[in-house]
């Protein structure tokens, strides 16, 4: 009798601690994906370039209308950053969408 009620009463208790762990896993996976990336300045040649993208030392870059382009800190377009040019690519908080792409040197 003394057995089947310890049973009984560590079965309610990992019933009871169930949802407890389940929340607690769920937290800690939803801080992870809040964390937000820093800015970052990629800096290199360009080795390729689209549209929509620049490849700038092996880190393929989303460029937007809002990007904005530079050189000498003086406004140029998009059309006049060139692959070899070596760049300096501001991204935002993503790490991945660039914000500013200055031209260091023409390639």
């Amino acid at each position: 009798m003394k057995n089947a009620q310890l049973k009984r009463l560590f079965l309610a208790a990992t019933l009871a601690a169930l949802p407890v762990a389940v929340i607690a896993a769920g937290s800690s996976s939803s801080a992870e994906a809040t964390e937000a990336k820093s800015p970052a300045v990629v800096r290199g040649k360009v080795e390729a370039k689209s549209d929509s993208s620049l490849t700038v030392g092996g880190h393929t870059l989303k460029l937007t209308g809002t990007t904005a382009f530079t050189r000498a800190g003086a406004p140029v377009t998009r059309e006049d950053v060139k692959v070899g040019d070596e760049v300096a690519v501001t991204t935002a908080e993503d790490g991945e969408t660039a914000t500013t792409v200055e031209i260091m040197m023409a390639g």
